[in-house]
């Protein structure tokens, strides 16, 4: 069976050229909210840094800001050190400031597509309802633009559903980091649920409503 074949989000570190001066140097890293990847990882990379002989002349503190937008105005104003912003803002926004530069690429999401629909790929015509994580609902737009007549029901983190059973749905759809231990932990625990690939055409709709994307080399 094929990995799914669009890797979605990219999370960047940006840095500006100069930034302001303080009494003890710190450097300031503006995040996503507080259960964000962004947020855990800046709050780890803090800790690490406190922790680090080296570093003991300077601080790393983490400040969230909810618009990715308003993380790069304020950095390049030079009111903060660092910020980390999504794919989709960078494509978008980046060549707005043309003082800032991309640091690192910090990891990639990928979309996983996993359900009990015959066949490997995924499928407009046969696919009646699908169950979507609101991280991915970019995908969910154009799916229910191509395919108005499914039926799509929404979760998150905070609302999981009880997989006890099995999927409800005929699709399950979320975007997340590889590898992620819960795919496996699902394709092991229900039988006839598998990873779905998406057909050349639906990922050439996505790349097209969705120019930020990037599909697998």
């Amino acid at each position: 069976m094929n990995r799914i074949v669009i890797k979605i989000l990219f999370l960047l570190w940006l840095c500006s050229f100069s930034g302001p001066l303080w009494s003890k140097p710190q450097h300031i890293i503006l995040t996503g909210a507080q259960d964000t990847g962004s947020y855990i990882f800046a709050t780890e990379l803090s800790r690490l840094w406190a922790y680090s002989q080296k570093n003991s002349t300077t601080e790393i503190a983490t400040r969230t800001e909810i618009s990715a937008k308003n993380r790069l105005t304020q950095l390049a104003n030079n009111r903060v050190s660092l910020a980390i912003i999504d794919a989709k803002t960078a494509h978008e926004q980046l060549k707005k400031h043309s003082g800032l530069r991309v640091l690192s690429v910090l990891w990639k999401n990928w979309l996983y597509v996993l359900g009990t629909v015959p066949g490997p790929f995924l499928s407009l015509e046969s696919t009646q309802t699908l169950l979507v994580h609101d991280n991915s609902l970019h995908f969910a737009q154009l799916w229910k633009k191509l395919a108005p007549q499914s039926e799509i029901n929404w979760f998150n983190r905070s609302s999981i559903p009880d997989f006890t059973d099995g999927f409800s749905e005929e699709v399950l759809v979320v975007t997340g980091p590889a590898p992620l231990s819960e795919i496996n932990n699902w394709l092991e625990q229900f039988a006839g649920i598998r990873l779905l690939s998406l057909d050349q055409q639906l990922i050439q709709d996505l790349k097209l409503e969705y120019p930020w994307l990037e599909p697998q080399k």
